[in-house]
């Protein structure tokens, strides 16, 4: 299907610039939509254990987590929208989850290719394994 798409647009960059754009269109907005469906189920799946995050008022993002069955707290995912982004409020909510589960080892896994490791490095998480894409970390929890 993809090859097909592609071969379609490459015939129609020869041919009219107009068609380039509609077709493009049309793959954009079938795209989306596979996007939000995508994200509607992932949201219906989590909903119990998701939390939306406001700044002055304004949904800007979520996170979700999980407390594990031997009693540790996974952070699933931190979710803030770009232009809210490097603002600090990931590092804030990030803070709050910790001090919210001070009494549990907290777990959270990230993609290889992005640097936000050193970050939760900074936040006492220590490196706990890996997968194929992802690096895993924990922060112990502070019980004596």
């Amino acid at each position: 299907l993809y090859c097909i798409l592609i071969t379609t647009i490459v015939i129609n960059i020869i041919s009219n610039d107009n068609i380039i754009l509609k077709n493009t269109k049309k793959i954009r907005e079938r795209y989306e939509e596979i996007q939000r469906k995508q994200f509607e189920t992932f949201i219906n799946s989590v909903k119990d254990d998701t939390w939306i995050i406001q700044l002055n008022g304004e949904d800007i993002g979520f996170y979700n987590g999980v407390t594990r069955e031997d009693g540790s707290y996974e952070i699933e995912n931190i979710c803030i929208i770009p232009e809210y982004q490097k603002r600090g409020i990931g590092t804030h909510v990030l803070s709050d989850i910790i001090e919210l589960h001070k009494g549990q080892d907290i777990h959270i896994k990230y993609f290889k290719q992005t640097k936000i490791g050193a970050l939760f490095s900074t936040l006492g998480f220590i490196p706990d394994g890996e997968t194929e894409f992802c690096n895993k970390m924990v922060k112990h929890n502070n019980k004596l």
